[in-house]
């Protein structure tokens, strides 16, 4: 429902372009038709599942020079990011090429419409390279400090383009019509003989008409900023709350933007929050969880059975991960093997599934074990496709590891255990449980009749 409100919301924004292209030149008008057909070419795409064809044309957007790149184009860069964000499984390395064709576009500046401005900010709103553990230490420090920069820098500017609306409220100029006897049944203006009433008719129709359009742009920009404050907000929350911390550095950032100093307090209050939650929850985490392992005889005993016979699971992996989820975990294999790697919904991400991890030289079967035996996980992988998918097994597993750093999986109970088995069968044997279970409610119901 979400997408097909963006969807109208982007269909509106290119009507009302239309209609100036038709009151305009023709070659603005001809470049709103190519933009047209370009977004049913992209809905097209979007249904038919054509993945090489939206990356195609996003080769073709990311070589438009500077100079090409008018409100059409931004318009058209947005869908794009939008339709690969929601697009199910995609590989990280399309969603980074997308993020740095959106990164050129914002360093347009001013030529950028605020608009679109914002919706690639949203686009980029997280911080994949952070949960992938790409980025940490000084990088991140740089990264976090421009991000939070763009955010709050595009929050004011939007505050500006608002300010530079006259407030059109009791403004009589939205019903002049009263000039002159016989105007309002006027309904063309050149039917009026008198030439200075016409003009005058003309005039006012032209002041009516810019007079609507200020008034939706302002109610535009209104809804931005409704949707911006709170998202900027939560990127500010989340992001400071990663280390290394800089609460000094968010409280000069938030003294120079246009958040309200109440809010300001309060955003700082629940960074603060945040971090003594997580320095609570790191305390916490058993010295055992921290697994280091290299290409030693230790590491080979436990590679999978399943993936033995595939040479693309023998490339080596060499990385650190603090607190890893396991969508972390799978980036990194998916990024070493150019495998997809993908898990089923009962496959929480929600906590980390280790300490840290520190991999050097080792296959990749090994981090896919490893994944599949930590407590929170209790998986197995399945051969799917192409790639490889995982899912909860109900076995109790233990890792080969040295006896410091050995973690031991208990099994679920006989509910969660057969709760995971209905789910893995899938939905023909689901029916045939329910209808089951129907027949006994009704032999049981007769029995007490």
């Amino acid at each position: 429902m979400r997408n097909l409100a963006f969807r109208w919301s982007e269909l509106s924004s290119l009507a009302m372009i239309a209609l100036l292209c038709l009151l305009g030149n023709s070659a603005l008008a001809s470049r709103e038709k190519e933009a047209m057909a370009q977004y049913a070419q992209i809905d097209k795409m979007r249904t038919a599942g054509d993945l090489d064809g939206i990356l195609a044309m996003l080769a073709e957007y990311e070589k438009a020079p500077a100079a090409g790149r008018d409100e059409f184009y931004y318009h058209i860069l947005v869908e794009l990011c939008s339709t690969l964000t929601s697009w199910k499984d995609l590989d990280p390395q399309y969603r980074d090429k997308a993020r740095n064709v959106a990164l050129v576009a914002l360093a347009d500046g001013d030529r950028l419409p605020i608009r679109y401005e914002i919706k690639l900010i949203f686009f980029l709103q997280w911080d994949p390279d952070y949960d992938r553990g790409l980025v940490r230490g000084a990088d991140w420090e740089r990264q976090r400090l421009l991000r939070a920069k763009r955010w709050l820098g595009a929050w004011k500017r939007l505050r500006t383009e608002q300010a530079k609306i006259p407030d059109l409220n009791g403004s009589k100029e939205l019903n002049v019509f009263d000039i002159g006897r016989g105007i309002m049944d006027e309904d063309d203006s050149n039917e009026i003989e008198d030439p200075i009433l016409r003009k005058q008719k003309e005039a006012a129709i032209a002041r009516r008409t810019e007079q609507h359009r200020l008034s939706r742009l302002k109610e535009d920009l209104k809804r931005l900023d409704e949707s911006l404050a709170p998202r900027a907000k939560r990127y500010l929350v989340q992001a400071y709350g990663k280390p290394p911390y800089a609460n000094k550095e968010l409280e000069a950032l938030l003294e120079d933007s246009v958040i309200a100093p109440a809010d300001r307090a309060a955003l700082v209050e629940e960074v603060n929050k945040n971090i003594a939650e997580r320095t609570e929850r790191d305390g916490k985490l058993p010295k055992q969880a921290v697994v280091v392992v290299q290409n030693n005889k230790a590491a080979a005993e436990s590679e999978p059975s399943a993936a033995d016979d595939d040479p693309r699971l023998l490339q080596p992996l060499t990385f650190d991960l603090e607190q890893p989820k396991v969508d972390d975990l799978l980036a990194k294999l998916r990024e070493a093997t150019g495998v997809q790697f993908t898990r089923a919904e009962e496959i929480s991400n929600d906590e980390p599934v280790r300490g840290s991890v520190s991999y050097s030289g080792v296959p990749a079967t090994i981090v896919m074990q490893q994944l599949a035996d930590a407590e929170q996980v209790a998986g197995e992988w399945k051969k799917e496709g192409d790639g490889y998918r995982l899912l909860r097994s109900g076995k109790a597993v233990v890792t080969p590891m040295p006896k410091a750093a050995q973690v031991t999986l208990v099994a679920p109970d006989r509910m969660s255990l057969a709760r995971q088995r209905l789910l893995q069968a899938g939905p023909p044997v689901a029916l045939a449980v329910i209808a089951a279970f129907l027949l006994l409610f009704r032999s049981r119901r007769k029995v007490v009749a």
